[in-house]
């Protein structure tokens, strides 16, 4: 569940059946959303006039003024990883939209190849910041537990991408790969939200 500070949580996402080429996560609804991934989205915003004066004229909705400094989310991320049999599964962020992992930029991995024997659950907290001036998406990735082993994740500097904000929507969308195929691996994306930091 989604706090008080949330901004967007994704639609639910179908699980991942024995992917073994980086997927991204899809809408459950696939008869009105066949090909919509499960993504949020950063606001989109109009950008300070030179002068510093905000404009009286309303932005378009859903854009709100750009701060004059950096604009900063915690994203969430929870699911779980059932293997058909003892393998790894790697999970990583993209910026887009796009149910095609290629039509998207690859931002972090936030596990890469972790093993798992058996079913278990995962969660990644992450900070990421925008500057309007670089347009750097950037952020460290805090914590999280994966894999079979229960491993804490040593935070990782996101060194980010160029995005631009200023009256764009941008989204994020998560895939998934498993390293080896078995028709009963199965990888569940419970929740994926982003807040205001």
């Amino acid at each position: 569940m989604a706090s008080s500070n949330a901004i967007y949580t994704a639609k639910n996402a179908a699980p991942l059946v024995n992917p073994v080429a980086a997927t991204v996560f899809i809408v459950t609804d696939t008869v009105a959303h066949p090909t919509l991934a499960a993504a949020v989205y950063l606001p989109d915003y109009e950008a300070y006039p030179a002068s510093g004066v905000i404009s009286t004229e309303a932005p378009p909705v859903p854009a709100v003024n750009a701060p004059p400094g950096v604009t900063t989310w915690e994203i969430k991320v929870k699911g779980r990883v059932t293997p058909g049999v003892s393998g790894t599964f790697t999970l990583a962020l993209q910026v887009g939209n796009s149910t095609t992992p290629g039509s998207n930029t690859a931002l972090v991995t936030l596990q890469s190849a972790v093993t798992y024997a058996t079913s278990q659950n995962f969660w990644h907290d992450l900070i990421l910041s925008w500057d309007p001036t670089s347009q750097l998406l950037s952020g460290q990735t805090i914590s999280g537990v994966q894999g079979s082993t229960r491993a804490i994740i040593t935070p990782t500097v996101i060194a980010g991408a160029t995005v631009n904000l200023l009256g764009n929507k941008v989204g994020l969308v998560l895939t998934g790969l498993f390293g080896t195929s078995n028709a009963a691996n199965i990888a569940a994306l419970d929740e994926f939200v982003v807040e205001q930091f």
